[in-house]
């Protein structure tokens, strides 16, 4: 697994981003991330769209990062949820059934 700090990016202490863990639909790839043990750490979440954007902004700088659309964790309404692309840096909206990727990030 890669495991990055992202410190620098995101400006809290010890905040660390995981590796790709494929494409699932927001609620499979929200749990995921929330019962994630690794590296002795299970505070692990999806990024909120204000961190997956600047996770978008320093994507040169990480690796495996695809250009596809990825999920956060900010609720736009009743089951939509935020999501950024990251070919093109356009967020929007998808609805929980999407298959989108994921990213996990420390609380």
């Amino acid at each position: 697994m890669y495991v990055v700090n992202i410190n620098n990016f995101l400006g809290f202490s010890q905040n660390f981003l995981t590796d790709n863990f494929g494409q699932d639909d927001w609620k499979t790839a929200n749990q995921f991330c929330e019962t994630l043990n690794v590296y002795g750490y299970s505070d692990w979440r999806l990024p909120t769209k204000e961190e997956l954007n600047i996770i978008y902004k320093n994507k040169v700088k990480i690796n495996g990062l695809e250009s596809a659309q990825y999920w956060s964790s900010t609720v736009s309404s009743t089951n939509y949820f935020w999501t950024q692309s990251f070919g093109d840096g356009n967020k929007t909206t998808y609805p929980n059934g999407n298959s989108l990727f994921y990213r996990c990030v420390r609380k």
